[in-house]
């Protein structure tokens, strides 16, 4: 059993029995396990995958050949360079050294000088065309805690992207321990590079205490990239497996002119992101921009008047509910034009990059903001309920895992979990207090690394029963709430970008990777292509945690997106999002920003909102939809209350490749079938086809990189 985890496992255990409690722990445990993996012993031939699988042909159809087949690149093993390496390093270094601790064979010990590390050199260069890994396994030695760096060299010694290792594993190199550090090739150079060399380099200019490596490997992995050839089937059924479809998933944040509202019909609006921790809703336009814009109060153009007010009746016209966020970081800006950081001429600066993890000048938080408590935030909500603002969700802030970074100027110290609690509980206490009937949502955490882990590191984690953060915060909460007699927590609220896929890049490897990530979001099977390099599995493991630690509290993911908005790819990975998130009975959802209007994403979203023009929706009850392979072709079906009617949504993810598919459906009486289609060939808006007969094994042909949404009468 780990260290600091018998308190969690009694605690289970009395909940659940033993055996029940052995499978629970493990999924409160294995996230994880990317910083904590257990030391990667090679055998002598330098075969392994590093627990990397390709996806399983039964489930997911043959692997995919476009890039080859998956090859394991031994670089460094047991003190000696595999053949066509070379040494290069210019830091001091052994390369056959003994090693700290538990390993077996020699072992490469390194003394960082500044800017100085480890190099290792291909003779030729690996094609790494398709994606893959590099992965090592580190030692701290006695002293822990190294700043170092991790990249790669491409086509002919260019330097990539240098990884902190802190950020991969999360948290600096323990004292003599192993760790196993992986990260993806596209996360380090260009998509289509070919990569030469190993790269491990000090960060910050000084002399590191000496490190030890115990194996380096490189993995060339395909991705699996849509192909064709392979017979498809799709199964409806539409009187098995129904269940409500939550309107509050289709969300959007910021603000919009009504045309663009009228066209998507979000049900939902959000007031969020990093600015709003700091927004004074008494001036009713200031705001901060904290580490995004060199910490500037500003008014984002709108000079009188409340901008929360605005985007209130924005949504009431649009028929739309609010979510606000309420600050309780315990500041807000005091006026439109101060900044915290002046520059030699005056001008406003960054603070020179400070954060709580690299501190360096500090600010007066006064300089820009004034202290504010719970009451200024009860007024601001009374406010509200006067105005009839139709607000039904208050979040409780914007990622304050991250405000020693991001708002480092008011608060330079590193958050950890107890904090995050009490701002939680003390601030949504306060608004339960003066709006009872609303649904709080918290933490709002940022990310992956911060479900798990707070700022504070591995230290943090420990002091809480070995727990990672948001299974102690849900723990923590419900405690709080049944001894006060309330519920303050409705909502378990996180945020969530794909690594790796959210960005704007639309090569062919990243637009099949950013297709395949939608898999994040339920599938127990797919290994994320990213250096969380495990099952991530979203909504289930988040339902999960919530039935252990605080039954009957909904799931909301307030801010998402996956990149490529402006091309077919990103519009099907917005409407595979929007069809799990139904299927999986996520409550809410609100994706960051919104959109460009008239962009691929924008009428994906629109498919499932306003698919005619008029109003036409997919459904409210989701139902049993099935395809032989959703690598290629992914289907959701709905039926709606106000007509009775059948809806289809299918997506081809094969970018050059007709979908040739059976449709077999059941448990509907209706035959008739209205086609909507979307696609690249007609990219500005849906197209309404003709009608089509369906029934059971209905041959349907599905445009390459395109939407098909059937409207079934009954």
């Amino acid at each position: 059993m780990m260290p600091g985890t018998e308190g969690l496992w009694k605690a289970i255990a009395g909940r659940a029995g033993p055996v029940a409690a052995a499978v629970l722990l493990l999924l409160a445990l294995l996230p994880p396990a990317t910083g904590r993996a257990a030391p990667l012993s090679l055998a002598r031939d330098g075969g392994t995958t590093a627990g990397y699988a390709p996806d399983d042909p039964l489930l997911y159809g043959p692997a995919p050949s476009r890039f080859g087949r998956p090859r394991t690149i031994t670089v460094y093993n047991d003190g000696r360079l595999a053949r066509g390496w070379r040494d290069a390093s210019p830091a001091p270094h052994t390369l056959a050294a003994r090693p700290p601790s538990q390993w077996r064979g020699r072992v490469l010990r390194v003394s960082f000088t500044p800017r100085g590390g480890v190099f290792l050199r291909a003779a030729r260069p690996l094609d790494t065309r398709g994606g893959g890994y590099v992965q090592l396994a580190l030692n701290g030695g006695s002293s822990g805690g190294q700043r170092v760096g991790l990249t790669l060299t491409y086509d002919g010694g260019h330097l990539g992207t240098v990884l902190p290792i802190s950020l991969v594993l999360p948290g600096y190199l323990p004292r003599d321990r192993w760790v196993t550090v992986r990260v993806p090739v596209q996360n380090t150079v260009p998509a289509g590079a070919r990569v030469d060399g190993v790269t491990l380099r000090e960060l910050e200019g000084r002399h590191e205490p000496p490190l030890f490596i115990g194996a380096v490997t490189l993995e060339t992995v395909p991705l699996a990239v849509p192909t064709a050839g392979v017979p498809l089937n799709v199964s409806v059924d539409a009187a098995a497996g129904r269940h409500a479809i939550s309107p509050y998933i289709y969300g959007l944040a910021g603000s919009y002119g009504p045309a663009y509202a009228r066209a998507l019909r979000p049900a939902l609006i959000r007031w969020g992101g990093n600015q709003t921790t700091r927004y004074n809703w008494r001036i009713g336009h200031a705001w901060n921009t904290a580490r995004d814009y060199f910490y500037r109060n500003t008014d984002f153009g709108v000079h009188s008047g409340s901008a929360v007010d605005a985007m209130a009746a924005q949504a009431n016209a649009a028929g739309a509910t609010m979510l606000v966020t309420i600050p309780t970081i315990g500041w807000v800006a005091k006026d439109t034009t101060s900044y915290s950081f002046p520059g030699p001429k005056g001008q406003p600066t960054d603070g020179g990059g400070a954060s709580c993890t690299s501190p360096g000048v500090r600010a007066d938080p006064r300089r820009t903001s004034i202290p504010v408590g719970p009451s200024f935030m009860q007024a601001w909500v009374r406010h509200l309920q006067a105005e009839r603002a139709g607000v039904r969700f208050f979040a409780m802030d914007n990622e304050p895992d991250l405000w020693g970074v991001t708002h480092y100027d008011v608060h330079p110290t590193c958050t950890g979990y107890d904090e995050i609690y009490h701002a939680f509980t003390t601030y949504a206490s306060a608004v339960k207090k003066v709006a009872p009937h609303s649904m709080v949502t918290g933490p709002v955490s940022c990310c992956w690394q911060y479900y798990f882990h707070s700022m504070l590191g591995d230290v943090d984690r420990l002091r809480h029963d070995g727990l990672g953060f948001l299974p102690w915060f849900l723990r923590s909460v419900h405690g709080y709430d049944r001894a006060h007699h309330q519920r303050t927590l409705d909502v378990l609220d996180i945020h969530y970008y794909p690594e790796g896929a959210y960005n704007s890049n639309g090569d062919a490897v990243t637009a099949a990777w950013r297709l395949q990530q939608t898999r994040s979001l339920w599938d127990p099977y797919y290994n994320d292509h990213s250096w969380i390099a495990q099952p991530v599995r979203l909504i289930p493991r988040m339902d999960s945690l919530i039935s252990l630690y605080y039954p009957d509290t909904r799931l909301g993911i307030s801010e998402w997106n996956w990149g490529d908005e402006r091309r077919m790819d990103g519009a099907l990975a917005v409407a595979d999002a929007l069809g799990i998130y139904g299927e999986q009975g996520l409550y809410m959802a609100a994706y960051w920003a919104y959109p460009p209007p008239g962009s691929p994403a924008a009428l994906a979203f629109q498919l499932f909102r306003n698919y005619d023009g008029q109003g036409a929706a997919f459904g409210e009850t989701s139902v049993r939809a099935t395809s032989s392979n959703r690598n290629r072709l992914s289907v959701y079906a709905s039926t709606r209350r106000r007509d009775g009617h059948l809806l289809v949504l299918l997506a081809n993810k094969m970018p050059a490749t007709w979908a040739q598919t059976t449709l077999d459906l059941r448990g509907f009486g209706g035959k008739s079938a209205r086609v909507y289609r979307y696609d690249a060939a007609r990219p500005g808006r849906i197209i309404q086809g003709g009608a089509m007969t369906v029934g059971a094994h209905t041959p349907v042909r599905v445009a390459p990189y395109s939407l098909m949404l059937l409207d079934v009468a009954p």
